[in-house]
């Protein structure tokens, strides 16, 4: 649970806050933008995308926020 204050934001980054995917197809490939759903307290859904990278230590796979899709 990310606490998100009126008006406000919060900045997922690599390192620091960040998120956890599970599940992630295997043929999902470095380059490639993978869509995502945040489901909200209020029962609203936001929907992004996450482009797929390899991680800096390349000890795997990382997906860095591209675009909010509203």
């Amino acid at each position: 649970r990310v606490e998100v204050p009126a008006s406000g934001e919060v900045t997922f980054v690599p390192g620091a806050r960040h998120l956890m995917l599970f599940d992630v197809p295997e043929n999902v490939r470095s380059g490639a933008d993978l869509p995502l759903t945040f489901r909200l307290a209020d029962g609203r859904a936001l929907r992004a995308q996450a482009r797929v990278a390899v991680t800096p230590a390349g000890t795997g796979t990382g997906f860095l926020p591209t675009r909010d899709m509203g």
